[in-house]
């Protein structure tokens, strides 16, 4: 669960930040430098938790069920039926907008299966900790 300061910043100021991260990630045009980026800024657990939501939102415009993607991602029927709340209202929009393309879709859907195929982990304490060996170690 993410951690917030109880210490709440100005509204302007809250404003200025969140634009200059908009600004920095929007600045990066190289695929490396971005993976890169999101490596050293994101925690493990945080480009997991992002990567999973984005692949319901996928799934969803795609006409999985709930239950498909709950035992696909292997995620909390809690998990998926919030995204998917959100997602009939339509807060997802400029996501859906973005997955439009033939090409971005099947791109996606072929980096999904590739993951699904290699195998999530079973749930609990640990469960990534092989992926996370891999990634900073390739030869294992």
């Amino acid at each position: 669960m993410p951690h917030i300061s109880k210490r709440y910043l100005k509204k302007d100021d809250f404003r200025e930040i969140g634009e200059r991260f908009v600004k920095t990630i929007a600045s990066i045009s190289d695929t490396t430098q971005g993976r890169q980026f999101l490596r050293e800024f994101f925690t493990h657990t945080e480009q997991i938790m992002l990567s999973k939501r984005l692949s319901i939102i996928f799934m969803l415009t795609q006409g999985a069920t709930p239950y498909e993607i709950e035992n696909t991602l292997k995620m909390s029927p809690s998990t998926v039926a919030r995204i998917e709340n959100k997602f009939e209202v339509g807060k997802f929009s400029t996501i859906c907008n973005y997955f439009q393309s033939k090409k971005r879709r099947d791109k996606f859907w072929s980096s999904l299966e590739t993951l699904l195929q290699s195998g999530l982990p079973p749930r609990g304490r640990g469960r990534w900790k092989w992926l996370f060996e891999k990634s900073r170690n390739p030869d294992i």
